[in-house]
């Protein structure tokens, strides 16, 4: 392919202010929604690296970059809930840019789109809001993508080394690199098995692989040793233990008894084959490689070298083995279609028309386009299959889908569904109108009366058959002005509209009649019964008038930007309105606004006593977010109370403390030990979204189709996210001194109710 894209002026603009707008977004009122439970953790833990008290690698809360990466952060500025997130907004920024690296693959406009969306993407703006390394993890992804394709494209080692870079932070980031390389892995393995067959069978020689198998080389030689904890999938089978599931019994995640040994020859055995193989392939080059990997892992995992060799063992195995066990246990409990459900209320557009690219580019897509589809599917069902799913991991499930749509968009823009036709798709090449007056314009001339639009290398100078006549202006009216209106074919622009303006009413319609009481006179829902046929008749004629060969690209790029607004809708919605509220399916563990309104009343009581940070504060069992919180008070105490595990008790006396906070199911049993505090204020701690589409069969998905309650419901909550049904919370009580006027506390009102 041509791999020369020179840069437009308007492209490089368009690129800036799309950027730009992504990191406003992302960085707006960064600190305003209270902190989640994960995000706490994170948060903490790099609070302890920054004032020095260390760090070593928990497989629980993923690999150690966000903590050193969040650490340099707070010396650099501060440490509060902003500067928490502040990370993955500008990593969540840098993923809008990294698309420029695939430009010539997505092509200039595809390239635009696929920015935009990432940009606008409900998903990727909440959790580039958010304290997880979902938003590093996506970068690192595409990155690895980009450079990949480079090397496939140009042959150049150093797209080689970048891989090796990239890999290592992803490795050092979180363990879901796991399935991006398997899904990365198989497509290469697919790819290039011209090479690897032969060479399985002694025909060929490593070094004379095609780019994907020396690619594929690379990846495989670096992975190995990390991958093999994936032995512990059969531990059951061998009868020994791999990867432990108890943590009584020791560190989830490392094996124990024989399986130590095993473990030990699994490792060296495929470290030395990784070895092996790299130097018969190109030594030196892999020897960069491997060192650029190594420094980079052995570096974070290692702590700096202050937990040398236990962070490396926990790395090397424990990294793997933890999420071996969590496969099992299946956290969250959601079902196989949990990321169509979510998927579809947030990430409806770069799915829908992702999905309806992959059919096509599998009929008539070249090799990149063929790439897209295996990675979308092979990410959709490798999360799927996976025992967790949590809303996070619907960043790495989209955007795959937002480089499809983003890809077939950018195809379809390109054939200029609001254009005029162009000389080069008139047959016989022969201008609209007889007399022509042409004039320069960008990199093109256009005729300023038909707005016929001829391509430089086409242009009249070069073809004796055009006349050649200095146009002549008549009327106030600006040239270019007018040049532009004239190259607009203003039905395809009037059908853009009335399709949006279809959408909006017919929509609005339909949600009301399915409600219970719509409030609409009958007059009323009879004029919209003459008015959306009408609407949709007028829609036909107008891509009827768009031209042939425009009419499906206009269609499609219409209801995309119908999608588009609706999306711009929820993104602003799930990040703005209801960062904390239940209502969203994003929000998952989510500290209810009662949190910060608690920490509030501590802070004043702290202002009023004199005591300030010398608060004695006793938190039970609920932790997390309050560590978070309470990070800087010197007497907090953490007892468990009640009898969920070994280590908790009951209450046995008042608590020596001037603010105590009480787990709900504990308040009873400890009522009687709090007389010396005021009345207790019941807070939100935690809370979920109901979760109500778990269970969903064949037989409830036809039956709640023929239900104008289910229909009404579903209409509901996607456009209004009303749903109607309890949330999933878990409550808390906060008591204060008795003389200490509290000033009011919740609720948290989530606007949850249904007119269905």
């Amino acid at each position: 392919m041509d791999i020369r894209l020179p840069w437009a002026r308007w492209e490089v603009w368009a690129f800036v202010i799309i950027v730009v707008l992504a990191l406003g977004l992302r960085l707006w009122a960064l600190g305003a929604r209270a902190i989640q439970h994960d995000e706490s953790l994170h948060a903490i833990y790099s609070w302890y690296i920054y004032e020095g008290r260390g760090y070593t690698h928990d497989p629980m809360m993923h690999g150690p970059f966000k903590f050193y990466a969040t650490a340099a952060v707070y010396w650099l500025l501060w440490a509060n809930d902003a500067t928490a997130r502040l990370l993955p907004a500008l990593f969540g920024t840098a993923l809008v840019a990294v698309p420029i690296m695939l430009r010539r693959r997505l092509g200039r406009t595809g390239t635009l789109v696929t920015s935009l969306l990432l940009a606008l993407s409900p998903t990727m703006l909440y959790f580039s809001r958010f304290a997880r390394d979902d938003m590093y993890m996506a970068v690192w992804a595409l990155l690895l993508v980009a450079f990949m394709w480079g090397y496939l494209d140009t042959r150049k080692s150093r797209y080689l080394v970048l891989s090796s870079v990239a890999l290592a932070f992803a490795f050092s980031t979180m363990e879901n690199v796991y399935i991006v390389v398997a899904v990365l892995g198989s497509y290469l393995f697919i790819a290039s098995a011209t090479d690897v067959v032969p060479w399985l069978l002694g025909r060929k020689r490593l070094r004379d692989f095609s780019p994907g198998g020396q690619f594929l080389i690379l990846m495989a030689t670096l992975v190995l040793p990390l991958g093999a904890a994936c032995i512990g999938l059969f531990q059951h089978t061998l009868g020994i233990t791999l990867a432990n599931p108890d943590w009584t019994a020791g560190p989830v995640g490392m094996p124990k008894g024989p399986g130590l040994y095993v473990a030990f020859v699994v490792v060296v055995t495929l470290f030395v084959a990784a070895v092996a193989i790299g130097l018969r392939w190109r030594p030196w080059v892999w020897l960069v490689c491997f060192g650029a990997f190594a420094t980079v892992w052995v570096l974070l995992y290692s702590s700096f070298f202050a937990n040398f060799p236990g962070g490396l063992l926990s790395g090397l195995w424990q990294s793997l083995g933890y999420w071996v066990v969590q496969h099992e246990v299946a956290r969250g409990g959601q079902p196989w279609y949990y990321y169509i459900v979510v998927g579809l209320n947030y990430e409806f557009l770069p799915m829908l028309v992702g999905s309806a690219a992959a059919a096509y580019y599998l009929v008539k897509g070249d090799r990149f386009s063929l790439f897209l589809v295996y990675w979308a599917v092979g990410s959709f069902l490798l999360y799927s299959y996976a025992g967790e799913k949590m809303p996070w991991l619907l960043v790495n499930v989209a955007l795959p889908f937002i480089l499809l749509a983003g890809k077939a968009l950018g195809s379809l823009l390109e054939r200029e569904p609001w254009g005029r036709v162009t000389l080069s798709q008139i047959d016989g090449q022969t201008p609209i109108c007889p007399e022509c007056q042409w004039v320069n314009y960008l990199e093109a001339r256009v005729c300023v009366r038909c707005g016929t639009t001829l391509p430089v290398e086409a242009s009249p100078d070069s073809t004796p058959s055009l006349p050649q006549v200095t146009p002549t202006p008549v009327g106030p009216v600006n040239p270019r002005l007018r040049l532009w209106l004239r190259s607009i074919r203003w039905p395809a622009v009037a059908f853009t509209f009335m399709l949006a303006l279809l959408v909006a009413v017919a929509g609005r319609w339909l949600v009301l009649a399915l409600a219970k009481e719509s409030g609409m006179s009958l007059g009323l829902n009879l004029l919209l019964a003459l008015l959306v046929p009408a609407m949709i008749a007028a829609c036909i004629y107008l891509i009827w008038q768009a031209g042939q060969g425009k009419r499906l690209a206009l269609l499609v790029v219409s209801l995309a930007g119908v999608m588009l607004a609706l999306s711009v809708q929820a993104a602003l919605r799930a990040a703005y309105a209801n960062p904390n509220m239940p209502v969203e399916m994003l929000v998952y563990a989510q500290g209810g606004q009662d949190i910060p309104q608690v920490m509030a009343e501590i802070e004043r009581l702290g202002r009023e006593t004199g005591k300030g940070r010398n608060l004695k504060i006793t938190v039970d069992t609920n932790t997390w977010p309050w560590a978070w919180y309470l990070r800087d008070y010197k007497l907090v105490g953490y007892p468990c109370y009640g009898n969920e595990s070994g280590a908790c008790r009951s209450m046995d006396q008042t608590p020596d403390a001037d603010v105590v906070l009480l787990a709900a199911g504990n308040q009873a049993s400890a009522e009687r030990f709090m007389s010396g505090y005021g009345m207790p204020v019941k807070y939100t701690h935690l809370w979920w979204f109901s979760e109500s589409y778990r269970g969903i069969t064949r037989k409830t998905v036809w039956e709640g189709l023929r239900k104008r309650e289910s229909l009404c419901r579903v209409a509901d909550y996607f456009v209004y996210r009303n749903f109607g049904l309890p949330d999933l919370s878990a409550d808390s009580y906060a008591y204060f001194p008795k003389d200490f006027t509290l000033a009011p506390v919740g609720p948290n009102v989530a606007g949850n109710k249904s007119r269905c």
